[in-house]
């Protein structure tokens, strides 16, 4: 068996193949073994966290969220057709958007344990992704402790779509039904 060993705060102290009581461990496969004992993952860049939903449970993640080289969200426009169940959702209402939190494993953990973590959404014409209407700028902190955040205003009430860089956090848009945009 294989493990990380890693002190209080998550910080990986080692990689061994020896399991000792006296330190907290994970076990971890083969290839992320060598990874870390070959240095093509480097111990300061990843963690041990908990879930943030099922106390107990631990992963190994990378510390930027963002360049761990997981994309799940390509850049460019936020499908409105992907019926996703993990992930932000960005429902679109008459007169406000309700920005649902769909996040699970790691993430909302990793997120909360880091720094300030801020992400910008531009709201663009449908049919002309160049004309900027709006941007959205979100305390990603404040969305993983809650299930949905409000956002009044920001075009809402018209045909647009929203365009986003890179990440991996997959994201949805949803033309709520009390908007003439269905």
């Amino acid at each position: 068996m294989l493990y990380v060993q890693y002190d209080d705060d998550g910080r990986i102290l080692s990689v061994t193949n020896e399991y000792d009581p006296a330190i907290s461990s994970l076990e971890v496969d083969l290839e992320t073994y060598e990874a870390f004992s070959n240095g093509t993952r480097m111990l300061a860049e990843y963690q041990v966290v908990e879930d943030y939903h099922q106390k107990g449970k631990m992963h190994l993640v990378n510390v930027n969220v963002e360049q761990d080289g997981y994309i799940d969200q390509e850049k460019g426009i936020v499908s409105k057709k992907d019926i996703t169940k993990e992930g932000i959702i960005f429902e679109q209402l008459d007169k406000c958007w309700h920005i649902h939190n769909h996040l699970s494993g790691p993430i909302p953990t990793l997120i909360n344990l880091g720094t300030d973590y801020f992400r910008e959404y531009y709201i663009v014409e449908a049919r002309n992704r160049f004309v900027l209407l709006d941007t959205i700028v979100i305390d990603m902190k404040e969305l993983v402790n809650t299930d949905k955040l409000v956002v009044q205003g920001h075009s809402a009430d018209k045909e647009v779509s929203i365009v986003c860089f890179e990440s991996r956090l997959r994201h949805r848009h949803k033309v709520g039904k009390q908007n003439a945009y269905n």
